[in-house]
C-alpha cells in the first residue's frame, strides 16, 4: 500500500487588491472605447499611435487577472504553484528538492514586495499576504518561496 498524502492550499489577493484590479481593467476597456472612438471620429495620427499604449495596457490587465489567485500543492510528485488558470506555473519535483523550511514574510526583506517574483538566480517568491511562508530549495541552489497558510503542513509532507 502506497502513501497517498496531498496538501492542497489556495492563495489569493486581498479583496481590496482584487477590486484594484478591476477597476483598472474597468478603466483599460474605458480607454479602449475612447480611442477606438477617436480613431473613427477624427483623421488625426496620434490616434493611430496610441493603440500601442492601450493594447500594452490591456496585457497588463489581463497579466493582473491571471495572478489573482494561486493553487499550492505538495504531494509525492513535488511541489508546485500554478494560478487558477495554470499559467503562471513552477513546479519542483522531489527528486530536486535539497531543502525545505518555513520562514515568516513578515520579515524586512520582504516588506514590499508583494506579487509574483522572478530573480536572476532563479529563485522564485509568491507573496501575496504577510505570516508564514514555505520555501524549497532545489538542487541548484534556487529557491521557491509561497506565502500560504499552513505551511508547517506542507513543510512536513515534502520531508517524508
Amino acid at each position: 500500500m502506497t502513501d497517498r498524502k496531498a496538501w492542497i492550499q489556495r492563495v489569493e489577493r486581498s479583496r481590496r487588491a482584487r477590486w484594484f484590479n478591476i477597476i483598472g481593467l474597468a478603466a483599460y476597456l474605458l480607454l479602449i472605447g475612447v480611442v477606438a472612438i477617436g480613431t473613427l471620429v477624427t483623421d488625426d495620427p496620434i490616434w493611430a499611435g496610441t493603440w500601442i499604449g492601450v493594447v500594452s495596457a490591456l496585457v497588463v490587465g489581463i497579466l493582473a487577472v491571471l495572478t489573482q489567485a494561486f493553487s499550492v500543492r505538495v504531494d509525492r510528485s513535488g511541489f508546485t504553484v500554478r494560478s487558477v488558470l495554470g499559467f503562471p506555473r513552477v513546479h519542483v519535483p522531489r527528486d530536486d528538492i535539497a531543502a525545505v523550511e518555513v520562514v515568516d514574510v513578515g520579515e524586512s526583506r520582504y516588506l514590499n514586495r508583494f506579487g509574483w517574483h522572478h530573480r536572476a538566480n532563479g529563485d522564485r517568491e509568491l507573496i501575496l499576504r504577510t505570516g508564514e511562508a514555505l520555501t524549497v530549495t532545489r538542487t541548484d541552489g534556487s529557491c521557491v518561496t509561497v506565502a500560504v497558510e499552513d505551511a508547517v503542513t506542507g513543510a512536513e509532507l515534502l520531508r517524508r
